[in-house]
């Protein structure tokens, strides 16, 4: 009965979590702004190789894989708009240099929120389902003795009173 409880707790909150819809939309354009301004971004190889990974399973991201994903998406977000506030600082010169690295630093920027928001519904259906399981482990409770092995409490009662007589 406790198993049929913490099943259906499971499925109420398993349409919260990040869809894997979701998870390839946020990877195809991961993917964009990478290869958009591949050569100005420092993370670009590690950040590929988590795209990858999570390409062959994007359940992956609801979970530590997803937390590194965020990490390494806010690191590339920090490194574009540090060549931003650079390039702007330099003569002007350079316009081309300047355009890449304010693209790059809006498009990496952009990703990295809607990462950061599909990780935070993530965190939230986790926090959910966790309520619904200690709920459900609440409800579900495992008997008692007595009320798990009544026909031998029933016996130890007869036999104290057999004894009694």
């Amino acid at each position: 009965m406790a198993f049929g409880c913490a099943a259906s707790a499971s499925a109420q909150t398993e349409k919260n979590l990040p869809t894997d819809d979701e998870i390839k939309v946020l990877l195809a354009q991961t993917e964009q702004a990478l290869q958009e301004y591949k050569p100005l971004l420092d993370q670009y190889e590690v950040l590929d190789t988590a795209v990858a990974a999570l390409k062959a399973d994007p359940q992956r991201f609801n979970g530590p894989a997803g937390f590194m994903f965020v990490v390494r998406l806010e690191d590339a977000s920090r490194g574009a708009l540090a060549c931003d506030a650079g390039s702007a600082l330099q003569p002007a010169r350079d316009i081309h240099m300047q355009d890449s690295c304010s693209k790059a630093s809006g498009s990496i920027n952009g990703v990295n929120r809607k990462a950061v928001s599909l990780y935070q519904k993530y965190l939230e259906a986790k926090d959910q389902l966790e309520a619904q399981v200690t709920d459900t482990l609440q409800q579900c409770a495992v008997p008692s003795e007595e009320e798990l092995y009544p026909a031998e409490q029933a016996i130890e009662r007869y036999s104290t009173i057999a004894r009694a007589r």
